[in-house]
């Protein structure tokens, strides 16, 4: 008796897991580097800065049947907009909204010959 009480309760919850809705999902890797940098902007003024991103990612949520894409990765908070991760700035986890105004692009390792 309590092998088929354990088969159909595994049997539901796989039929759950099937049926249920994803409610967020990575679509692509879309960069994978070393050092990446995205600059997010308020108007036409610099607000945050993320260096040191190994891998930005596109991100699809459904949320009440509507679909969110966004930007996301790790890097460091360059919280004073040095260009340069100081000791007292993490690496921190962000998501970028589809609405937001931001570049992205490769630092390149710059080293006097």
């Amino acid at each position: 008796m309590a092998i088929i009480v354990f088969a159909a309760l595994s049997a539901a919850i796989v039929l759950w897991l099937v049926m249920r809705p994803a409610t967020r999902e990575i679509a692509t890797v879309d960069w994978t580097g070393t050092n990446g940098v995205v600059e997010i902007f308020d108007g036409d003024r610099l607000a945050r800065r993320y260096m040191g991103i190994d891998e930005l990612s596109t991100l699809r949520r459904v949320k009440n049947g509507m679909e969110q894409v966004c930007r996301a990765g790790r890097g460091y908070l360059d919280a004073n907009l040095n260009f340069m991760v100081d000791p007292d700035e993490k690496k921190v986890y962000f998501e970028i909204s589809e609405f937001t105004n931001y570049i992205f692009f490769e630092q390149p390792d710059i080293t006097d010959q």
